[in-house]
């Protein structure tokens, strides 16, 4: 992508949560780092958060070393149809306004997590402006997926979803997709694209603020597995924890990528916390997994574990 990347204002901004907010949050502070590694000057303008709270809101704070500005949502309205419009049609409107007081105007925006309507907003901002903007598109989801994360508005979850991947992200000229299945949907369509996987820092804050970084402690019930430290293969050692939401992934992929590791010969181990097998199979997140060999063997490479709810 021919980006400016020298001291480059760039803005990140979207209908996520930060600093706080789970996987949307430290997506965006991985994008950032990665940003600033390049040579820009990132900033992140959090139009959303779903209700997550959110410290010192409409402050603009230093955190990590990265400048953040969390904009404060709408008053909620005693309707609820009101208050869902705002929740599809809200987010872009401040971000707009907060863009404009800006002094010099960024030179590069990448828009993240934001409801079709903000989509087709910042993008004619930017157009007109001769600025370039950049979606982030992670994730496709299939109606059942939604249906089971959004039981009260899922209708509007999904039809939002539908409409930002077949033609709000279309009508942008780059995208920055998360898998390579994403990047090649997008450049069919004569998009520029780029694969990036989420990044991921190595220590955090706190450990980074603190000093030399301490093992990592095990949450109490998570019992660890016996690991000889000599070895005699040169295979991957390596261990996956899931600790998200079992509804909205297609855990059939992940079994199937584990199974195909452990074929290879590779020592991989792939460990459950919040559900248990029992939950696991009832929930109907990966058919027929009964079936599989990596659910009847419990031991030996492809291991797969499952913890349950952790105190």
């Amino acid at each position: 992508m021919p980006f400016p990347v020298d001291h480059t204002e760039t803005l990140i901004v979207g209908g996520f949560a930060y600093p706080e907010g789970g996987a949307a949050a430290n997506y965006v502070r991985g994008l950032a780092r990665t940003l600033e590694v390049l040579g820009h000057s990132v900033q992140i303008v959090a139009d959303g958060g779903l209700g997550i709270p959110q410290p010192d809101r409409s402050l603009s704070r230093y955190r990590g070393g990265i400048r953040h500005h969390a904009l404060p949502p709408p008053a909620r309205s005693r309707w609820r149809l009101i208050n869902l419009a705002r929740q599809y049609l809200g987010p872009g409107a401040a971000t707009l306004r907060w863009i404009e007081t800006l002094t010099p105007t960024p030179r590069l925006v990448f828009v993240y997590q934001a409801p079709a309507w903000f989509l087709g907003e910042i993008r004619r901002w930017c157009e007109r402006r001769h600025i370039p903007c950049v979606g982030v598109v992670v994730e496709w989801f299939d109606v059942r997926h939604v249906r089971q994360g959004c039981p009260r508005t899922w209708p509007l979850d999904w039809l939002d979803s539908e409409w930002q991947m077949r033609q709000g992200w279309p009508r942008f000229r780059h995208v920055l997709c998360v898998s390579r299945f994403l990047a090649d949907h997008y450049a069919a369509k004569g998009l520029r694209t780029l694969v990036m996987p989420p990044v991921v820092e190595s220590e955090s804050e706190s450990e980074a603020q603190a000093g030399p970084r301490t093992p990592f402690a095990r949450p109490e019930g998570l019992e660890s597995s016996a690991r000889s430290d000599s070895r005699t293969t040169d295979r991957t050692s390596l261990r996956l924890l899931y600790a998200g939401s079992p509804l909205r992934d297609r855990h059939d992929l992940f079994l199937a990528g584990l199974e195909r590791l452990r074929r290879d010969g590779d020592d991989v181990e792939l460990e459950y916390v919040g559900i248990s097998r029992e939950e696991f199979l009832t929930a109907g997140v990966a058919p027929g997994v009964e079936r599989r060999p990596i659910w009847t063997e419990a031991s030996g490479p492809g291991r797969l574990r499952f913890h349950g709810r952790l105190s």
